[in-house]
């Protein structure tokens, strides 16, 4: 290196030795320095380059050396950085480490920059407790939708309510301090990641649906048995005949609601073993005082009675929403008929209903044709007066015969249909104007 600064700063050399005849030193400087005839004279780079390489190959050449004389060995066994951690934390006050762990970021930062080893305890915490919060997803998956019982949708929900509280209290800032810390991934490794965080909500979110549909379908299952063993009850203690109808259509009411429950359920599987119990119990009882054919026509009609009263409720009704209660009347009546005197007793039902329908279609049919009456009354009412203000008439008497033809029309209006408070506006006005008319022809 100090012949490398004499060849960059020739003009520091020191002077040669007085001992030396100066004529010896500049001949001894000239011969050094003059390049030989006929050889290109080297730069300062390539000076420099021809110098490493001499350094490099006397490096490599001493290494090669040193191998002979010691041969290799074994690498030793090396503890994972984060065990040979432990020493060194526990020699740090426990106040110290419970202050630099809270999750307060201000507290954090410095530390995560200048001695990540410090938030160890902060990383393990985060990942058992994301570890946990897998398990139990996993756990949960398995009793749900696995589910043979009702124990297991209850065991299932509890530990699906722990995972999601797990998910819910993680610090996931945590993930990027630590990216944040450079060569901190060398000695500690999260089991967390973004996408395994995002998939276990995406669980968490289809169980708990699932156990939301599991529960309605329990509770639609819990009350079909309660109405099924109540009808049952009703039956056995029934002194008339209109009980046992009432007990035996809520009976059949009860067994269609086991159907309506959701298959994929477990409330929908056990459904389907019950239902099949349930309408076996009913013919077995049913079917010692009337045949099940009796029956079906019994409650159909009861169903198509209980539609036509229902859709009769509040009047008045326009025309054509009487000639639909009149239909569901008729249809129920006509599904009475079907029953045959050979079952004595659902004949006799039969024709006990059919009596109380034919009445209620007889007074629907009245109404009916009161409506249609009404709104033809009033629409002539009009006419007649829309033809005497057109007429132009100025005699007092024929303005008067008018009035009175318009009032007698507007009087034919039947009270409780859909145009009787527009008839008794119109025939205040006819009868005001016709009072007018009398004064003026009385003067």
């Amino acid at each position: 290196m100090n012949l490398l600064k004499n060849l960059r700063f020739g003009k520091g050399r020191q002077s040669p030795p007085s001992s030396q005849p100066a004529s010896s030193t500049a001949s001894a400087s000239t011969s050094s320095t003059a390049p030989p005839s006929g050889k290109k004279t080297k730069t300062l780079a390539e000076l420099e380059q021809e110098m490493e390489a001499e350094r490099k190959a006397k490096a490599e050449q001493l290494k090669g050396e040193q191998r002979k004389q010691n041969p290799p060995s074994r690498k030793p066994f090396r503890l994972p950085a984060y065990v040979l951690a432990i020493p060194a934390l526990a020699g740090v006050p426990i106040g110290l480490l419970w202050l630099v762990n809270l999750p307060y970021p201000p507290i954090r930062e410095p530390i995560a920059d200048e001695a990540p080893l410090l938030l160890l305890p902060s990383y393990i915490r985060f990942d058992n407790q994301y570890k946990g919060a897998i398990n139990q997803i996993e756990q949960a998956r398995q009793l749900i939708d696995g589910a043979t019982s009702l124990a297991d949708l209850r065991r299932g929900e509890e530990k699906l309510e722990q995972a999601n509280k797990n998910l819910n209290g993680l610090p996931i800032w945590i993930e990027s301090e630590w990216q944040d810390v450079a060569g901190i991934g060398g000695w500690y490794r999260l089991a967390y990641s973004p996408t395994g965080f995002n998939m276990a909500r995406s669980e968490v979110g289809r169980l708990q649906a699932k156990i939301f549909q599991e529960k309605n379908a329990e509770t639609t299952l819990l009350e079909a048995e309660k109405r099924i063993a109540a009808a049952k009850q009703q039956y056995a203690t029934a002194q008339t005949l209109l009980a046992r109808e009432t007990a035996i259509a809520q009976w059949q009411n009860a067994i269609q609601q086991l159907s309506q429950i959701p298959p994929e359920t477990l409330a929908g599987r056990l459904a389907q073993q019950k239902f099949d119990t349930a309408q076996e119990d009913l013919l077995s009882v049913v079917g010692q005082s009337s045949t099940i054919e009796s029956q079906s026509e019994i409650f159909a009609a009861a169903e198509f009675a209980q539609r036509a009263a229902e859709a009769s409720q509040n009047p008045p009704h326009p025309v054509e929403e009487w000639q639909q209660v009149e239909s569901l009347w008729q249809e129920a009546i006509d599904r009475l008929r079907k029953v045959s005197d050979d079952d004595p007793v659902g004949y006799r039902q039969a024709q006990k209903k059919m009596a109380e329908y034919q009445t209620n279609l007889k007074q629907i049919g009245l109404r009916r044709i009161q409506e249609a009456n009404s709104v033809r009354a009033l629409q002539q009412a009009k006419d007649l007066a829309n033809k005497l203000l057109a007429s132009g008439v100025s005699d007092p008497r024929r303005v008067s015969a008018e009035l009175q033809q318009i009032i007698s029309t507007l009087k034919q209006v039947n009270q409780g249909t859909t145009v009787y408070t527009e008839a008794q506006d119109l025939l205040g006005k006819a009868q005001r104007k016709l009072s007018e008319v009398s004064a003026k022809a009385k003067n």
